[in-house]
Formats: structure tokens, C-alpha cells, sequence
């Protein structure tokens, strides 16, 4: 992608490798809710939140690789995600409905990392960029709206 060494990206790169640090602390929020879910809704939570943990693994895979198309890696180790992320790691045993609320949460978190990216790769003129995160954008403020219908008990 030579177009692309010619533009400033380097806040597009950063906001990006914020991004997959969340990313990475959201699923594995995800997957110990997943396993951990208990309660008179447990086959519908157990389900939608291992659809979540999916959706979320394609979007790592999928961050990962566009951080290698502007010509830069991934961090490797957890210890770095951890340390930068904005999401925070969840303790394993909640109720289901501080479960989703936290999932929501990191989902708003995440929603403002790819605001940034999107601004910065308009910016830079970033197109690649600035059409793959508007399109999650769309797809976790649809997340939200079915979190929070969950959330919206009886």
C-alpha cells in the first residue's frame, strides 16, 4: 500500500493499537461472562454473549490486520494491553445484568476509540481506515441498543 507510507498516519496507528487493547480486554470480559452466566435467563445470555465474544474475535483479527496494512504490527503481549487499555477487566462472578451492563459499557468506550480513528484517518486521508471503523461504529451502536433492551427488565 504505497499510497499509504506517503500519509501522516501516525495518530491513526496509535488510536488503532488503542483500540485492539480494548478489544482484547472486552472479549475476555466476554468469554467469563460466557461461561460464568447463571440465572432464570442463562440459555439466552449464555448464547448471546458467545455471539459477542465471536463478533469481537473476527473485529480483533480483522484490527490486527489492518494495523499491518499501514505498514506497522500489532503489539504482541497482554501485559502492554492491559496496561493501555481503557477497558477495564471484570471480575468473573457477577449477575447477569452487571454483566451486560459492563459489556455496554466497554462498547461505549470502544465507540469513542473509534470516533478518534475515524477523525484521524480523515485527516491523514485514510480512506481504508475511516470506512472500516465507521462501519463498526454502526454495528456496536446496534450492539448497544440490544444490550440495552436487555437491560430493560421487568
Amino acid at each position: 500500500m504505497e499510497h499509504l507510507q506517503e500519509k501522516n498516519l501516525e495518530q491513526v496507528i496509535a488510536n488503532i493499537r488503542l483500540l485492539l487493547a480494548n478489544l482484547h480486554i472486552h472479549s475476555q470480559n466476554l468469554r467469563n461472562f460466557h461461561w460464568n452466566v447463571t440465572g432464570q435467563h442463562f440459555l439466552e445470555l449464555h448464547k448471546h454473549l458467545e455471539e459477542l465474544y465471536e463478533d469481537t474475535s473476527k473485529m480483533i483479527d480483522e484490527v490486527a490486520e489492518r494495523l499491518r496494512a499501514l505498514g506497522t504490527h500489532a503489539r504482541q503481549s497482554l501485559q502492554e494491553y492491559i496496561a493501555m487499555a481503557e477497558c477495564e477487566e471484570q471480575p468473573q462472578l457477577q449477575d447477569p445484568w452487571s454483566m451486560i451492563a459492563a459489556a455496554k459499557q466497554s462498547n461505549e468506550v470502544m465507540l469513542k476509540n473509534m470516533e478518534a480513528i475515524v477523525k484521524a484517518a480523515d485527516k491523514a486521508e485514510d480512506f481504508g481506515s475511516s470506512d472500516m471503523f465507521a462501519t463498526y461504529i454502526g454495528a456496536l451502536e446496534k450492539q448497544n441498543w440490544m444490550l440495552d433492551a436487555l437491560l430493560q427488565r421487568p
